[in-house]
């Protein structure tokens, strides 16, 4: 990578104050990239475990993993210091999860594994198990971020692309993908440059991925205590789009895993997609959302069936209290 440090005549604040102020000139692990990899999730999901989350999702209105991708931000944003940390924070050199990776004791890889198990668990209430799903869609799209599993987050090193003063960490969020695409789009986008992506391990064996790409690749040619701007070379985006594209597919395939296992379809392997998601995102046995009830108890009915017991809810899908 071709980089080049120069010392910033700007006073601290100034740049902090250039940083806050630039236009975001793309997105990959932004709000658009979260729902790319929803949307390659739900693509891969089995029927059974769409109606599941089908249930869920209907309690908010909501009919796909991307309208729900980004709340988790939205609930940090807004409520701050509450709910589980986005990130885990490896030294670049090493190997080891230490306590230091996680001083919060909730960081990202502790709070995927919760929320999976609150899913899979038959007693959990079906609210408990939408805020479960809410984080599990978003925090796993956050570890395959390679910036979000190492101490050096990106988020002090100023850096300079295209002429614009912002940080690493918000190059690494922000842009890898043309301004203003659909999410549909850009997973179509990183499914083409990526080509299927074997899913498999662990959050922490997520981590340890993105640590590898940070250490050896992100920031093999910036030295450890350089505070200046880095200019980042005109192609910076391009040369690491390939990069960005993989983790984002490999983080919809193993969403998809996760939320299959989780929701009790333990056998089933989530097929990696050669091509990205059609209009109507959704496994082809499940054609629409089930139906909606029309009142709260009936709702709550159909929920705990679909959750519980999926048979008795396919059969109560005639039922008179069904919109259809």
């Amino acid at each position: 990578m071709r980089i080049k440090s120069d010392f910033l005549r700007f006073a601290a604040p100034i740049v902090l104050l250039g940083v806050a102020l630039q236009p975001r000139p793309a997105e990959a692990w932004d709000r658009v990239g979260h729902q790319a990899i929803a949307d390659m999730a739900e693509q891969q999901v089995t029927p059974a475990t769409w109606r599941k989350i089908a249930a869920l999702l209907s309690i908010e209105g909501d009919r796909h993993l991307s309208e729900i991708a980004n709340w988790a931000d939205v609930q940090k944003e807004q409520h701050p210091g509450e709910g589980p940390s986005h990130s885990v924070r490896l030294p670049l050199q090493g190997s080891d999860f230490t306590p230091n990776a996680c001083p919060t004791g909730f960081c990202a890889t502790t709070a995927i594994e919760h929320y999976e198990s609150v899913l899979a668990d038959p007693s959990a209430a079906a609210a408990d198990k939408l805020v479960a799903l809410k984080y599990v869609v978003h925090l796993i799209g956050d570890v395959h971020q390679p910036l979000h599993a190492v101490e050096r987050t990106g988020a002090g090193q100023p850096v300079f692309m295209n002429g614009q003063l912002t940080t690493l960490h918000k190059v690494w969020d922000l842009a890898f993908v043309p301004k203003n695409i659909p999410a549909q789009e850009v997973a179509k986008m990183a499914q083409q440059q990526a080509g299927p992506q074997a899913g498999g391990g662990t959050p922490e064996d997520w981590a340890l991925e993105s640590r590898a790409i940070a250490r050896d690749r992100i920031y093999a040619d910036i030295p450890k205590h350089v505070r200046s701007a880095i200019n980042l070379p005109d192609d910076y985006a391009s040369a690491e789009w390939p990069i960005a594209a993989q983790r984002m597919v490999q983080a919809g395939t193993r969403l998809a895993q996760a939320l299959n296992a989780a929701f009790g379809d333990r056998t089933a392997a989530a097929a990696p997609v050669a091509e990205g998601p059609a209009n109507s995102t959704r496994p082809t046995e499940m054609a629409s959302a089930p139906c909606v009830p029309a009142n709260a108890a009936g709702l709550r009915s159909l929920i705990e069936m679909v959750l519980f017991s999926p048979s008795n809810a396919v059969a109560s899908a005639g039922n008179k209290n069904c919109i259809s």
